[in-house]
């Protein structure tokens, strides 16, 4: 097996004691709210750790939740952070998700942010875990916590004049499945003698959360939606069920660090048999190749739909989570870049020089390449601006 380091998508410390013991991990801080530099932090390198991981079977196994939601709209006290749980959806550990909201009368206007944390796909990265929430409970005390540190950035923050956003509605996506948002399965995974099943329905929860957010907002006429990380990968993934759930708003999607790239084939095949990963209906390549999502987007979701990723050169966190060297994500992106983004008008992209990994937590002090303002840049993406161009070191 080719060695490799596992990191987590997004920086949520953890500690091994031991190979194949007890990995304990403390509630998720979003690394958005931390320095860049702190954004990666290593597992023990999969050939150190016993291989006695889930069976190659790629059954599905469908969730039936146990309740239905409402079907109403949400209700929530006016510029304050509610969390809504969700009885159709699922974490991990199989106990239901939800959605965190902050309600304006400010505007028509909707962020939609997709958390991010990681990922698992077999009895090694399960049992670690390598993957935010994935053997918790997720309750109003974990997205207390967790909203407490995105708060400390600029995207949420209404007060401040510069913020593109701040008189939209926002809602926070958690992150609990381990499956970059994307799945639909529930999976028993063997490490050891232990067994331990892990509800993989990001997707099918994002279906949850979107029938009941699309009755919140009727009137919605814009809809901006970002993720970090496994949340960038989310984001992209469910650019079309966003549209179809508000077919009467625009929704634009920016995706902070979870660059589709071409990853490799091994790798990507366990994560897709594990998770039964969800791509837009009509994207019958997306399957087998990342990278054809834009071209489906291309077409589904022209101008004046606009796309924008941030992202470092050789961003550790990711290159580490798919097996390359940097220089060999440096060159995935350069690819992807040149031949996805450059010839689409609606297509941009904000690359920086450097290992770093998520920018959003920056977005009102960091300056890529000649001086580029980041906050020009998504404020441009946001608002229309014919100054939103490529930024390339």
């Amino acid at each position: 097996m080719q060695r490799s380091t596992l990191t987590f998508l997004l920086a949520i410390p953890f500690v091994v004691a031991a190979c194949g013991s007890e990995v304990s991990s403390p509630a998720p801080v979003d690394a958005a709210a931390d320095s860049p530099a702190d954004a990666a932090v290593d597992a023990p390198p999969i050939e150190d750790v016993a291989q006695d991981t889930a069976s190659s079977t790629e059954d599905v196994h469908p969730f039936v939740p146990d309740a239905s939601s409402p079907m109403t709209a949400i209700e929530a006290p006016a510029e304050t952070w509610t969390y809504v749980p969700f009885p159709d959806s699922a974490c991990g550990n199989g106990t239901p998700a939800g959605i965190g909201v902050n309600l304006t009368t400010r505007s028509n206007r909707v962020v939609i942010y997709l958390q991010g944390g990681g990922a698992c796909w077999d009895g090694l990265t399960c049992f670690l875990p390598t993957a935010a929430n994935i053997n918790n409970a997720y309750t109003n005390t974990t997205f207390q916590g967790e909203i407490r540190a995105m708060s400390r950035g600029l995207m949420f923050n209404r007060d401040d004049m510069r913020n593109p956003f701040r008189d939209a509605s926002f809602v926070y996506v958690p992150y609990c499945t381990g499956d970059i948002h994307g799945g639909d399965n529930v999976r028993t995974y063997l490490f050891g003698s232990e067994e331990r099943t892990i509800y993989h329905v990001g997707a099918r929860n994002m279906d949850a959360f979107l029938r009941r957010l699309a009755r919140t907002f009727p009137m919605a006429d814009r809809v901006w939606l970002t993720g970090a990380s496994a949340g960038g990968y989310g984001a992209g993934i469910h650019w079309d069920r966003v549209q179809r759930a508000f077919p009467a708003a625009r929704v634009d999607l920016l995706d902070d660090s979870g660059p589709p790239i071409r990853p490799p084939a091994e790798r990507f095949n366990q994560m897709k048999a594990a998770w039964n990963l969800q791509f837009p209906d009509g994207c019958t390549t997306c399957a087998d190749d990342l990278t054809t999502l834009f071209d489906y987007y291309a077409t589904r979701l022209p101008p004046p739909h606009r796309m924008g990723l941030l992202s470092y050169t050789q961003d550790r966190t990711i290159s580490q989570y798919f097996g390359l060297t940097g220089t060999q994500f440096q060159d995935l992106l350069g690819m992807l870049t040149r031949t996805a983004f450059d010839p689409r008008p609606n297509f941009r992209y904000f690359v920086v020089t450097g290992t770093n990994h998520t920018m959003v937590g920056d977005l009102g002090t960091l300056t890529g390449p000649g001086g580029a303002s980041l906050l020009q840049w998504v404020t441009a993406w946001a608002t229309d601006g014919a100054d939103w161009n490529n930024v390339r070191p």
